[in-house]
């Protein structure tokens, strides 16, 4: 079933700090270039289809019809353009039909048709979701599986994470005896996972001085009708933010 990110979106209280001339350093991420930069890291991904313009949202386009046909479920952006970041921008999770979708973007664009773009992705069903902060000296990671949540309740802080770790990259010894964990550590299966996610991330080096890359991921766990998972990334930021 679709579900619409209406409430708490990031972009509500951007639009709630410009109101109250709150000043604040937190950049916008270009989710178009995030993207490409993942795929030539070979992290796996979502196939997508960015900065597709409002009034080009329609089925007569050749590109987005093929893209359509080709997916059963899908991950909606309407994303103002860089001069109206004062308007609403919301995503649509796991929409699966065109008039749901486009009666979305419709809602959310309403008068403003010449200031908005729209991205779309493929997705489907997932049965949890992950942060992981890379650092020069050290990597935290959180996992939170369905029963609990997914990756939007993870990144808002409505659910406590399944499973944490914090990774020091600094002290000698093997990766695995410079790791501390909270949360359901004694779950083998879940661990795993987490791990798992770490190793597309990391580039090089030996068990005691391992190399990641860098920066801020979010990644989905999805599961196939076998019960067999796979991870795709759906988020990769390099702001020096995140550095900290």
């Amino acid at each position: 079933m679709a579900r619409e990110v209406s409430k708490k979106h990031f972009t509500d209280w951007m639009v709630k700090a410009r109101e109250k001339r709150i000043k604040w350093n937190i950049p916008e991420t270009d989710k178009e270039k995030n993207h490409k930069n993942m795929e030539r890291a070979c992290l796996p991904v979502y196939d997508a289809l960015f900065n597709i313009h409002y009034n080009d949202f329609h089925l007569d386009n050749q590109k987005l019809k093929e893209f359509l046909d080709k997916y059963n479920q899908f991950f909606v952006r309407a994303i103002p353009d860089k001069e109206h970041t004062h308007l609403p921008k919301r995503p649509l999770v796991g929409g699966q039909d065109w008039n749901e979708i486009k009666q979305f973007v419709d809602k959310i664009v309403k008068s403003n048709e010449k200031h908005y773009f729209v991205d779309i992705l493929e997705h489907a069903d997932d049965r949890g979701g992950g942060v992981i902060i890379s650092r020069q000296n050290n990597l935290d990671a959180e996992l939170l599986l369905k029963k609990e949540g997914g990756l939007a309740e993870l990144c808002y802080s409505e659910e406590t994470p399944t499973l944490s770790l914090r990774a020091n990259l600094e002290k000698y010894g093997s990766l695995q005896s410079r790791i501390m964990y909270w949360g359901d550590e004694k779950n083998t299966e879940t661990k795993n996972l987490l791990h798992h996610s770490l190793d597309f991330l990391r580039m090089g080096g030996n068990k005691f001085h391992p190399v990641f890359m860098k920066g801020y991921f979010e990644f989905l766990i999805r599961g196939d009708k076998k019960g067999k998972d796979s991870i795709v990334f759906f988020e990769w930021s390099q702001d020096e933010n995140y550095m900290q």
